[in-house]
């Protein structure tokens, strides 16, 4: 059991991967002016809405598997709303949300000092849920607790709007399109640096998050770089880990056969594809354990 747990402590870590994976849209958001620009984005008739008004309240830690989401802010006291990058389709987002939604809400009752056991109705503002997927998978554009999870017979719902479509003229948009270039740029030149700085390079040529870019080039790329190594040492490990799952499987079927006694040493090495030497080594140690 010992041995198993050391193994499994190599194991690149999935918290590392979303922290790469996500940094980018993390950090665009981290500016108010961005998320100004996206809330308008979305609500083009909010017009009169400053920077101000905004305040980022994105959950670092949940009590649920230490998960956190990736975008949550106030508009004033009117307005949630919550959003997440999704590269691979998640069926299970709109709980997600939901449950993201249900822990800023008991957040902002602690701040606002507001108790869900007093006499008076609580308030809370007007939620906004969204999801912007950057994958190549056909989604919906809308998605529904009740209807995708219950069949429409649930008591509750809760609704997400998916954005999914590359635009020079929306924030998210552009993000959208930073993430496709990317993909296509790893393809081409491989999870290497040289990929990372095209990628940059060429989304600015595009006009995808020219500003935010050009501001921060060395930092995103310095993000991708690092992303792209991750994922190149996450697919190595699970080679790696294969192959030895294969050489487990090979020698015990060669100590099985070799227990059997009915096949030669070279016979068992061939049923196997184990080399002559391996076959012998595990004879001798299998004598040694019986004797």
């Amino acid at each position: 059991m010992a041995k198993r747990k050391a193994k499994q402590s190599k194991v690149p870590s999935n918290q590392t991967k979303h922290k790469f994976k996500d940094n980018i849209f993390i950090h665009l958001f981290r500016d108010k002016n961005n998320v100004l620009r996206l809330y308008q984005d979305l609500n083009p008739d909010k017009t009169d809405v400053t920077v101000d008004q905004i305040e980022i309240n994105t959950l670092d830690n949940l009590f649920l598997n230490s998960m956190y989401n990736d975008l949550g802010f106030c508009v004033g006291d009117t307005v949630v709303v919550l959003v997440e990058a999704q590269s691979k389709w998640n069926p299970n987002i709109t709980l997600r949300l939901l449950i993201y939604l249900l822990e800023t809400y008991v957040k902002i009752l602690e701040k606002t000092q507001q108790s869900l056991h007093s006499s008076t109705l609580v308030k809370l503002p007007l939620p906004e849920l969204y999801v912007v997927y950057t994958g190549k998978q056909k989604v919906p554009s809308t998605l529904s607790l009740n209807r995708d999870m219950f069949g429409g017979k649930a008591s509750v719902d809760a609704k997400v709007k998916v954005l999914k479509q590359v635009s020079k003229k929306t924030i998210y948009g552009q993000y959208i399109g930073f993430c496709h270039v990317s993909d296509q740029m790893r393809e081409k030149y491989g999870k290497t640096p040289k990929s990372a700085q095209e990628t940059v390079n060429e989304c600015i040529r595009r006009g995808y998050l020219t500003d935010y870019l050009t501001q921060h080039k060395q930092e995103v790329i310095t993000m991708l770089s690092k992303l792209f190594d991750e994922e190149y040492q996450r697919e190595q490990y699970n080679i790696a880990l294969a192959r030895q799952a294969k050489e487990e499987s090979r020698e015990e079927t060669a100590l099985n056969l070799l227990a059997l006694g009915s096949l030669s040493i070279e016979e068992i090495a061939k049923v196997t594809q184990l080399p002559v030497e391996k076959v012998m080594a595990l004879s001798l140690s299998k004598s040694v354990t019986t004797h």
